[in-house]
């Protein structure tokens, strides 16, 4: 794991430099238009196009990343990124915030594509979900850090730009000090893999994907409105985000490691359950104190953080490791066709009598992955 560890070392190091840019930027975002009168829906449409990118630029990205080589690929990514925040304060009119976060989000399925298929290709098989999972805590360190970097006072527009472009900035530096022996380029073109080939042989691992999609895109841009609702200041929002997002990159380790010893779908089934179950005191978020909040978030956010490395993972063991890019291909489509979905019908239980409607979309979503899987592996093991 240490030889490991040196090859991934400045890819992670650089996604988390990233990721808490990027994070700062998206709560922000959320909030900011909030003040300026858009809708919930509007919102949750911000949010969905950005992952409609992701979607879209990790099914056509991938075969040039796999021709390309990581480095090279990641390495225009990420100036791109930079590029593309660095033009939202142009203009506030909504059809250009949209073409924006489309953008960003083409970018963003290009980065996962990278990071996740380099780190499944340098793992061995029986450390594969530890690796992920450092790849995890990375990834979740930084969209911590970034929303613990936001006060009551932080507003986006104008000035605050700086911070996503500068923590992007030396995420792109710290990349030039990659253990070259870590990159990795395709030769020859690998037979296409088929949606309906992953659905039949890993059915669980890609559903397992648009469920961790749909949860965390709207935990992302929703759970901060859902914040206003409880009449919380924009501090306590900060907080509220970043105690979920650290029980995320707390929660990866010890999960991964017990992927690696039991059923990767046993474990992602148990986690589903569970975060179904710790919806239910947030359905009575008004009378908890912020203290209890902050507590259930945690213990919310450890569960949700880890549904897809849980998924990808599932996902890939099933598949030739020659079709890794592929595969996590698949997985980060079906996390995108989740995002897009997710904060469009959220915003309708958002609308309902009580205030928490919100946690009621996370505990029927989770309920029903559960539920519907739990009893085909049972069948599975009666027929087998």
């Amino acid at each position: 794991m240490k030889d490991l560890s040196k090859k991934l070392l400045a890819p992670i190091l650089s996604l988390f430099l990233g990721t808490v840019g990027n994070s700062f930027f998206g709560t922000l975002l959320s909030l900011d238009l909030k003040e300026l009168g858009f809708s919930n829906l509007a919102i949750g449409g911000i949010v969905s196009i950005y992952y409609l990118g992701m979607m879209l630029g990790s099914w056509f990205l991938e075969k040039r990343i796999a021709r390309m080589g990581f480095f090279s690929s990641y390495l225009i990514l990420v100036f791109l990124n930079i590029l593309f925040i660095g033009l939202f304060p142009i203009s506030q009119a909504i059809e250009f915030l949209y073409f924006l976060r489309f953008a960003l989000g083409i970018i963003l399925g290009g980065i996962f594509v990278i990071v996740e298929s380099w780190i499944l290709l340098l793992a061995p098989a029986e450390k594969k979900g530890e690796a992920m999972s450092w790849y995890m805590i990375g990834l979740y360190a930084g969209a911590s850090l970034g929303q613990l970097l936001i006060t009551d006072t932080t507003k986006l527009f104008p000035n605050n730009f700086i911070i996503p472009i500068l923590a992007c900035t030396i995420g792109l530096v710290v990349l030039f000090f990659r253990n070259k022996g870590s990159d990795y380029q395709q030769v020859d073109d690998q037979p296409a893999l088929s949606t309906s080939t992953v659905i039949q042989l890993a059915p669980l691992g890609f559903f397992g994907n648009l469920l961790s999609g749909s949860t965390l895109s709207v935990f992302y841009g929703l759970v901060p409105i859902y914040g206003k609702t409880l009449s919380l200041s924009v501090q306590e929002i900060g907080i509220l985000m970043g105690i979920t997002i650290a029980g995320g990159f707390i929660g990866q380790w010890p999960i991964g490691k017990l992927s690696d010893k039991f059923s990767k779908d046993r474990i992602l089934l148990l986690n589903a359950l569970a975060l179904s179950l710790i919806s239910i005191p947030m359905l009575f978020g008004t009378k908890l104190t912020f203290f209890a909040l902050c507590a259930i978030m945690f213990i919310f956010g450890s569960l949700a953080f880890t549904l897809y490395p849980l998924s990808i993972n599932s996902l890939c063991e099933k598949l030739p490791q020659n079709q890794t890019i592929a595969a996590v291909t698949k997985g980060v489509v079906a996390y995108g066709l989740g995002c897009v979905f997710g904060p469009i019908l959220a915003p309708l239980f958002m609308e309902m009598e009580f205030k928490e409607g919100l946690f009621f979309y996370f505990l029927l979503n989770t309920a029903i992955f559960f539920l519907f899987f739990a009893r085909k592996l049972r069948s599975q093991a009666t027929s087998a």
